[in-house]
């Protein structure tokens, strides 16, 4: 549905009507025969956008203020135009007795609408606030560990500009031939945008999803992750077994956690409902044991620490390799610019 801003002598807001006329017919049903209606378009928060609203919208909770009054402020003081239309919106649905969760995921991009099930509810303002924090730290993890294999690429990426800087120069300066020399400048410049498309790939959601799809460590920290923070919000084990297949893209952990969903729902105990490659080490001992005593909370937090050790490793070990076969491609075009310098050289008597 679209989105229309209605502007009047004393107030401005952002509302969801099916048409113009429609949005007209309600302001003059509530005699607001004075106001003036634009279509607008909202885009939609990504994962760095939603970061940095959560943020602000915790900032402004902390410090006492009511939701509305929170999303007015951010309206009147975000420096993104995004970030205030988004605000104005949720703030005309709250005064329309929207549900918050509801109206949040209206203006947050359809991949982050799991995380709004997950951690944002109906509850008391004390409950929200911390359903908010725990939400913004989820969303914070995956910013942090697509921004750290992004900065390792900055040093690599530079030492290959200066490279291909040089080999280009170098073409320039000593051949003769138009064509060639228009092939290296286009060699160089699809070598530039291919750079640049990497660099913003890597903090994007393009990167999440191929972690999640090729690296089995990422999905599995995500999940206990995920499952460890939507437990500790009160949510049920079952609950939230419903909601998480929403949160990923690969097939076989959507499988599987819909496997254990309907395991525990048929009554079996939890040994026989979880894979076992969930729960490395000694953690699959603390889920041996809950089958005595019921209790699932301390294999799921053991598990959760494993892997999340698991990952900062293979996070390390992809840190290091992209700068290494970066370099080794920028050693390439200096070692050919340096074998076309010397050359002539060699050939003197």
């Amino acid at each position: 549905m679209p989105w229309f801003q209605i502007k009047s002598a004393n107030d401005d807001s952002i509302q969801q009507y099916d048409s113009l006329e429609n949005a007209y017919l309600n302001q003059f049903s509530q005699h607001n025969w004075s106001c003036k209606i634009n279509k607008i378009h909202i885009s939609k928060l990504n994962i760095k956008d939603l970061e940095y609203f959560l943020l602000e919208l915790l900032k402004g909770l902390e410090s006492g203020l009511k939701l509305h009054f929170v999303l007015q402020h951010m309206h009147q003081g975000a420096h993104s135009k995004k970030i205030r239309r988004c605000a104005l919106a949720l703030s005309s649905e709250l005064i329309l007795g929207e549900n918050f969760n509801y109206s949040l995921k209206k203006v947050v991009d359809a991949t982050l609408h799991s995380y709004c099930d997950l951690f944002v509810k109906s509850s008391t303002p004390e409950q929200l606030r911390t359903n908010l924090a725990i939400m913004h730290e989820q969303i914070r993890s995956l910013q942090s560990w697509t921004k750290g294999l992004a900065k390792a690429l900055i040093y690599p990426f530079f030492v290959m500009q200066v490279a291909l800087i040089m080999w280009l120069t170098h073409s320039i300066i000593n051949i003769e031939k138009e064509i060639i020399i228009l092939q290296n400048v286009s060699f160089y410049s699809a070598i530039s945008i291919t750079q640049v498309f990497i660099y913003k790939a890597v903090g994007s959601n393009i990167t999440v999803k191929i972690l999640e799809n090729r690296l089995i460590s990422f999905r599995l920290n995500k999940l206990f992750c995920l499952l460890k923070a939507s437990l500790y919000v009160g949510n049920s084990l079952q609950r939230t077994l419903t909601q998480l297949p929403d949160n990923f893209s690969n097939p076989s952990i959507r499988q599987d956690l819909l496997m254990v969903y309907y395991k525990l729902r048929l009554g079996r105990n939890y040994i026989e409902s979880f894979p076992k490659y969930w729960f490395p080490q000694e953690s699959l001992l603390a889920l041996n044991a809950s089958s005595h005593s019921g209790d699932i909370n301390r294999a799921l937090v053991s598990a959760a620490q494993l892997h999340d050790a698991n990952w900062q490793r293979q996070l390390t070990l992809i840190g290091k390799v992209f700068p290494i076969i970066t370099l080794i491609i920028a050693g390439g075009f200096v070692s050919q610019t340096l074998i076309d310098i010397y050359t002539p050289l060699l050939k003197l008597p």
